[in-house]
């Protein structure tokens, strides 16, 4: 049987007003969009990066597409808080996952 669980990230994005639209980006992963009011340009946003994630994983490229996006993990912070720049705003981004099977040997080292 398969277990479900979500991963989680936390994406630093920037919101402009350029003439009548908001442009929302995310800088680091190069991602954006756009949206007639601030709140629908973060949400235009928040779904080009799930597609963008979503397609990652249907490609079989997510570790390598991170690793290109300059993406490094910092174990020493994993269960602290993180600091956004004063200019970001954060956007949860859900990734869905799941456990295809019970580790036959040790999945670590």
């Amino acid at each position: 049987m398969h277990r479900q669980f979500k991963i989680t990230f936390q994406i630093p994005v920037t919101v402009t007003k350029k003439k009548k639209w908001w442009v929302s980006r995310s800088p680091d992963l190069q991602v954006s969009s756009q949206g007639a009011t601030k709140a629908k340009a973060l949400e235009s946003l928040k779904e080009a990066l799930e597609l963008f994630f979503e397609t990652c994983a249907e490609r079989n490229t997510f570790f390598e597409v991170m690793q290109e996006c300059g993406v490094k993990l910092m174990p020493e912070k994993i269960g602290k808080p993180i600091h956004m720049p004063h200019n970001y705003l954060p956007i949860n981004i859900p990734i869905p996952a799941m456990f295809t099977h019970s580790p036959t040997h040790a999945c670590h080292v």
